[in-house]
Protein backbone atom coordinates (compact mmCIF):
# COMPACT_ATOMS: atom_id res chain seq x y z
CA UNK A 1 0.00 0.00 0.00
CA UNK A 2 1.33 3.88 -0.97
CA UNK A 3 1.34 5.43 2.00
CA UNK A 4 2.11 9.70 1.60
CA UNK A 5 4.57 11.28 4.11
CA UNK A 6 4.48 14.96 5.13
CA UNK A 7 8.19 14.84 4.40
CA UNK A 8 7.76 14.85 0.71
CA UNK A 9 5.15 17.75 0.86
CA UNK A 10 7.67 20.63 2.51
CA UNK A 11 6.22 24.10 2.96
CA UNK A 12 6.50 26.56 5.20
CA UNK A 13 4.02 29.40 6.35
CA UNK A 14 6.14 31.66 4.46
CA UNK A 15 6.17 30.20 1.34
CA UNK A 16 2.11 29.51 1.32
CA UNK A 17 2.05 33.77 2.31
CA UNK A 18 4.83 34.32 -0.37
CA UNK A 19 2.79 32.43 -2.72
CA UNK A 20 -0.42 34.21 -1.85
CA UNK A 21 1.38 37.95 -2.56
CA UNK A 22 2.63 36.95 -5.66
CA UNK A 23 -0.55 35.82 -7.21
CA UNK A 24 -2.41 39.05 -6.04
CA UNK A 25 0.26 41.23 -7.03
CA UNK A 26 0.12 39.96 -10.29
CA UNK A 27 -4.00 39.53 -10.10
CA UNK A 28 -3.88 43.35 -9.27
CA UNK A 29 -1.54 44.13 -12.33
CA UNK A 30 -3.85 42.72 -14.57
CA UNK A 31 -6.58 44.94 -13.34
CA UNK A 32 -4.56 47.94 -13.39
CA UNK A 33 -3.29 47.22 -17.04
CA UNK A 34 -7.14 46.39 -18.20
CA UNK A 35 -8.65 49.38 -16.94
CA UNK A 36 -6.45 52.00 -19.31
CA UNK A 37 -7.20 49.75 -21.87
CA UNK A 38 -10.77 50.23 -21.50
CA UNK A 39 -10.95 53.61 -20.65
CA UNK A 40 -8.85 54.48 -24.12
CA UNK A 41 -10.77 52.53 -25.92
CA UNK A 42 -14.40 54.60 -24.72
CA UNK A 43 -12.24 57.58 -25.35
CA UNK A 44 -11.50 56.89 -28.98
CA UNK A 45 -15.57 55.80 -28.88
CA UNK A 46 -16.17 59.23 -27.84
CA UNK A 47 -14.55 60.87 -30.54
CA UNK A 48 -16.03 58.63 -33.56
CA UNK A 49 -19.59 59.28 -31.77
CA UNK A 50 -18.72 63.21 -32.17
CA UNK A 51 -17.50 62.37 -35.61
CA UNK A 52 -20.83 60.26 -36.66
CA UNK A 53 -22.75 63.45 -35.28
CA UNK A 54 -20.91 65.92 -37.36
CA UNK A 55 -21.27 63.39 -40.62
CA UNK A 56 -25.43 63.76 -39.98
CA UNK A 57 -25.58 67.41 -38.92
CA UNK A 58 -23.70 68.03 -41.94
CA UNK A 59 -26.62 65.34 -43.98
CA UNK A 60 -28.91 67.50 -42.30
CA UNK A 61 -28.34 70.68 -43.31
CA UNK A 62 -27.03 69.80 -47.08
CA UNK A 63 -30.29 68.58 -47.40
CA UNK A 64 -31.63 71.88 -45.66
CA UNK A 65 -29.40 74.15 -47.79
CA UNK A 66 -29.57 72.36 -51.13
CA UNK A 67 -32.33 69.75 -52.06
CA UNK A 68 -30.69 68.77 -55.08
CA UNK A 69 -27.24 67.69 -53.81
CA UNK A 70 -28.75 66.15 -51.18
CA UNK A 71 -30.67 64.13 -53.32
CA UNK A 72 -27.71 63.04 -55.53
CA UNK A 73 -26.23 61.94 -52.37
CA UNK A 74 -29.13 59.79 -50.92
CA UNK A 75 -29.20 58.38 -54.86
CA UNK A 76 -25.55 57.36 -54.55
CA UNK A 77 -26.24 55.62 -51.46
CA UNK A 78 -29.50 53.46 -52.36
CA UNK A 79 -27.84 52.64 -55.57
CA UNK A 80 -25.18 50.41 -53.42
CA UNK A 81 -27.85 48.77 -51.97
CA UNK A 82 -27.29 46.57 -48.70
CA UNK A 83 -23.94 47.04 -48.99
CA UNK A 84 -21.85 49.69 -46.50
CA UNK A 85 -20.81 52.87 -48.81
CA UNK A 86 -17.27 53.79 -46.88
CA UNK A 87 -17.07 57.86 -46.92
CA UNK A 88 -14.00 58.79 -48.74
CA UNK A 89 -11.81 62.38 -48.90
CA UNK A 90 -10.74 61.84 -52.80
CA UNK A 91 -11.54 58.99 -55.13
CA UNK A 92 -10.48 55.81 -53.65
CA UNK A 93 -11.37 52.30 -55.36
CA UNK A 94 -10.90 48.65 -54.02
CA UNK A 95 -11.45 46.73 -51.42
CA UNK A 96 -12.34 48.64 -47.70
CA UNK A 97 -12.58 45.39 -45.48
CA UNK A 98 -10.06 46.34 -42.86
CA UNK A 99 -12.19 49.61 -42.26
CA UNK A 100 -15.13 48.07 -42.12
CA UNK A 101 -14.34 44.11 -40.82
CA UNK A 102 -17.72 43.85 -39.34
CA UNK A 103 -19.82 44.16 -42.79
CA UNK A 104 -19.55 44.23 -46.76
CA UNK A 105 -18.81 47.30 -48.51
CA UNK A 106 -18.94 48.48 -51.32
CA UNK A 107 -15.76 48.17 -53.78
CA UNK A 108 -15.41 52.08 -54.30
CA UNK A 109 -16.13 55.23 -51.62
CA UNK A 110 -18.03 58.12 -51.76
CA UNK A 111 -16.19 60.88 -51.95
CA UNK A 112 -18.22 63.38 -49.60
CA UNK A 113 -16.49 66.47 -50.77
CA UNK A 114 -19.15 65.88 -54.90
CA UNK A 115 -21.74 66.53 -52.63
CA UNK A 116 -21.30 69.20 -50.40
CA UNK A 117 -20.03 72.62 -50.30
CA UNK A 118 -17.48 74.23 -48.07
CA UNK A 119 -19.47 76.04 -46.09
CA UNK A 120 -21.46 72.82 -45.18
CA UNK A 121 -18.11 70.75 -44.07
CA UNK A 122 -14.58 71.38 -45.59
CA UNK A 123 -13.31 67.77 -45.41
CA UNK A 124 -14.78 64.72 -43.24
CA UNK A 125 -13.71 63.76 -39.94
CA UNK A 126 -10.93 60.50 -40.32
CA UNK A 127 -10.98 57.98 -37.78
CA UNK A 128 -7.35 57.74 -37.28
CA UNK A 129 -6.60 54.64 -35.44
CA UNK A 130 -8.46 52.66 -38.00
CA UNK A 131 -7.66 54.62 -41.08
CA UNK A 132 -4.78 52.44 -41.61
CA UNK A 133 -5.19 50.85 -45.16
CA UNK A 134 -5.57 54.21 -47.53
CA UNK A 135 -5.04 57.86 -46.27
CA UNK A 136 -8.45 58.64 -48.57
CA UNK A 137 -10.77 56.56 -46.33
CA UNK A 138 -12.25 57.85 -43.52
CA UNK A 139 -13.49 54.92 -41.59
CA UNK A 140 -17.26 55.84 -41.50
CA UNK A 141 -19.82 55.39 -43.91
CA UNK A 142 -23.28 55.57 -44.91
CA UNK A 143 -25.93 53.06 -45.85
CA UNK A 144 -29.40 52.75 -46.88
CA UNK A 145 -31.92 50.90 -45.68
CA UNK A 146 -35.68 50.53 -44.85
CA UNK A 147 -36.10 53.79 -45.70
CA UNK A 148 -33.59 55.44 -43.40
CA UNK A 149 -30.22 57.06 -44.18
CA UNK A 150 -27.79 55.60 -41.71
CA UNK A 151 -24.27 57.12 -40.80
CA UNK A 152 -21.53 55.16 -38.68
CA UNK A 153 -18.68 54.25 -37.40
CA UNK A 154 -16.53 50.98 -38.75
CA UNK A 155 -14.07 51.19 -36.00
CA UNK A 156 -16.48 51.36 -32.79
CA UNK A 157 -14.40 49.27 -30.44
CA UNK A 158 -17.53 48.79 -27.03
CA UNK A 159 -20.99 49.03 -28.74
CA UNK A 160 -21.72 49.94 -32.65
CA UNK A 161 -21.60 53.64 -33.43
CA UNK A 162 -24.54 55.30 -36.05
CA UNK A 163 -27.15 57.38 -36.33
CA UNK A 164 -30.29 57.16 -38.48
CA UNK A 165 -32.54 59.45 -40.40
CA UNK A 166 -36.13 58.99 -42.10
CA UNK A 167 -35.59 59.14 -45.91
CA UNK A 168 -38.50 61.39 -47.04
Amino acid sequence: MLHLHNRHMRGTRLDVILGTALLLFVISLMVMLIGPIRTLAKERDEVRTAHVRKLMTSILQLELVDPEAYQKLVTAVQAQGDLRYIIGKTSCNGSHGPECSDAITADECLVFGEYFPDLILKSPPVDSLRNYSSDTVTGYYLLATNDELEVGACGAVLEPISLRKPLD
